[in-house]
């Protein structure tokens, strides 16, 4: 059976929630666009709140500027019951989520790291900025070599620039199907803006 594969992306409803102050509460928090593991620099402990500009509605998959992986308790669920989402694969980072009255939520949330990466960009069909120092510093336009991917891999990095969540198509499914809110996803070739 032939999947399509699409790239996770922050919502565009302004009526969604929106957390941007990781920075301020996350040492070195530009490792969460590695890909490498951080269990214990991130706990129950740490503290981050709703952008207070932004919407009210409360999702499943909460978008931010780091393009982390931010994911509800029912989120993570339904990742896990996928069966694929090993603590090898990804590891669930729970946190405090203030309202915007600084109160916590009663939804628990957790970063949703995901360790395993995937080398599949098509670099010829793609259109991306290369970094001076080798390697992709950014992506504008991203297609996948499909044949690279195995094949029961749902939810992965991409290898060429980490910072790109790629979803399986049944995932996808079944995320919708669950009435899991807050995941937007880009079709390949589509503009990553």
């Amino acid at each position: 059976m032939s999947h399509e594969y699409l790239t996770v992306y922050r919502s565009r409803d302004p009526r969604t929630v929106f957390i941007s102050d990781i920075g301020a509460h996350i040492s070195e928090h530009w490792d969460l666009d590695r890909g490498i593991p951080l269990r214990g620099r991130i706990s129950e402990a740490t503290h981050l709140n709703l952008d207070p500009e932004q919407g009210d509605l409360l999702c499943d998959f909460i978008s931010n500027p780091e393009q982390a992986l931010i994911v509800s308790e029912r989120a993570r669920a339904l990742l896990e019951a996928e069966g694929t989402l090993s603590e090898e694969v990804v590891e669930y980072l729970p946190f405090t989520l203030l309202d915007k009255r600084g109160k916590p939520t009663r939804t628990r949330y957790f970063f949703a790291n995901l360790l395993r990466k995937v080398d599949c960009m098509d670099t010829a069909a793609s259109e991306f900025t290369p970094a001076a120092t080798g390697g992709i510093l950014a992506v504008d336009k991203v297609y996948l070599r499909q044949e690279h991917i195995p094949a029961d891999v749902k939810l992965f990095r991409l290898g060429e620039f980490p910072q790109l969540h790629v979803i399986r198509s049944d995932l996808l499914q079944r995320i919708r199907e669950a009435g899991l809110t807050g995941l937007e996803v880009l079709a390949q070739g589509k503009e990553i803006f």
